[in-house]
């Protein structure tokens, strides 16, 4: 259920910014960019929380030109 996983991901980074002050206001403008774009969530992520965001676009959504894509790779399987 993508929309709910991008709501978990929305608040889990909404949770890291108001109760641990992690992010910035550029990371907050380009959370902003993502989900204007189509995104159903985006988090900050990274070891220290250095300065990458994760986001969820459903199919068919065209990525920003500086959005890299993560697709699975051979042997990934769909877990139900």
């Amino acid at each position: 259920d993508m929309r709910a996983v991008g709501q978990l991901l929305a608040e889990s980074h909404n949770s890291l910014r108001d109760l641990y002050a992690c992010s910035t206001d550029a990371i907050e403008e380009t959370v902003g960019r993502l989900m204007g774009a189509g995104a159903t969530g985006a988090r900050l992520v990274g070891g220290g929380f250095g300065g990458r965001l994760l986001a969820f676009f459903p199919p068919g959504v065209e990525l920003p030109a500086d959005a890299t894509p993560v697709r699975p790779q051979p042997g990934a399987r769909l877990v139900a």
